[in-house]
């Protein structure tokens, strides 16, 4: 079985016997690139970047739910990238109408969750009440019959 985050300890040996060197083991292209070259962008960097512009330029429910998609497949994202995708919650109305939008918000719950620690207190908490504003929405909606 291997085991993801590192390699076999027969590699790592044959290694350190043929290369006297240790093995210094990276599970993705883009930690080794950031570490050894910085000033590298990286094509799925571009394109991250990319999404996070289309959200925060978002001029329609369409694109809004299209940069969505994207970002959801990204992780990692940058102190500037985290603000910019909080501000374009919070001021931009094609993505601010549609947080209650099932990928929307799926996206920003988990979002914020995992970079709380990167968001500015008062503008953690605005985008939480709307969520919550949102979450709230839908379960009167539910009430409803249909």
């Amino acid at each position: 079985m291997l085991d993801e985050n590192k390699p076999k300890e027969f590699l790592i040996r044959e290694w350190k016997d043929k290369k006297d060197a240790r093995v210094v083991f990276y599970r993705r292209l883009a930690p080794f690139f950031k570490e050894h070259y910085p000033d590298i962008k990286l094509a799925s960097e571009l394109e991250k970047e990319m999404a996070v512009q289309q959200l925060v330029g978002s001029c329609a429910f369409v694109t809004t739910h299209g940069a969505i998609a994207k970002l959801a497949g990204f992780e990692n994202f940058s102190q500037s990238q985290v603000s910019e995708i909080v501000d374009a919650a919070l001021t931009n109305n094609q993505v601010s109408w549609i947080l209650g939008d099932q990928d929307v918000f799926e996206f920003m719950i988990k979002f914020v969750a995992e970079y709380k620690d990167k968001i500015k207190e008062d503008a953690y908490d605005q985008l939480i009440q709307r969520l919550e504003n949102h979450e709230l929405e839908e379960d009167e909606d539910d009430d409803f019959p249909s």
